[in-house]
Order: structure tokens, then sequence, then C-alpha cells
């Protein structure tokens, strides 16, 4: 058989953990996660598929988090879902 991977995937939060749970996509491997637009991805209607989907990822990864803004309520939610937070 051939083995495929994937270098890297793009989508939603949900899409992701779909493809997580059926064993569409494989994480196992996976050395960096980017949150694009976090504060929208902290936000009430993704916030429970985003901490799975951080938490189905290896614990040694890197995960950076962009936004416009950083209010100190997103800030106090993404420290808890990284590993020695560095602010940029």
């Amino acid at each position: 058989g051939c083995c495929r991977l994937c270098h890297i995937a793009v989508g939603s939060p949900g899409r992701l953990c779909g493809l997580i749970t059926s064993g569409a996509l494989l994480v196992g491997t996976v050395k960096s996660v980017v949150l694009d637009e976090a504060d929208q991805l902290l936000s009430e209607g993704f916030y429970a598929d985003t901490a799975w989907l951080l938490q189905q990822l290896p614990k040694r990864k890197q995960v950076l988090a962009l936004s416009a803004t950083y209010t100190p309520e997103l800030l106090a939610d993404l420290e808890p879902l990284m590993r020695r937070p560095q602010k940029v």
C-alpha cells in the first residue's frame, strides 16, 4: 500500500475534529499549529472544538495564536492551551 503524508491541514476546528475522529487525519507527528484569528477560535462558538483539537495533538507542539486584538480575556483563554507561551 501507499502511505500518503499530509504536510499542511487547513480548516475550521469542527472540520478538523471530524477528520481526526474519523481517522482521515492522523496527528501523531504534528509539530506546529497556527490559530489564525485566535479571538474568534476561542469564542463561545468554537472554543470546545479548538480546545479538543489542541488536546489531540502531541504535547510537544508549537502553537502560534494570531489575532489583531489581544484582550486580557483572550490571553487568559490561550495560556492553558499553550506550553510556556511567549508574547511577541
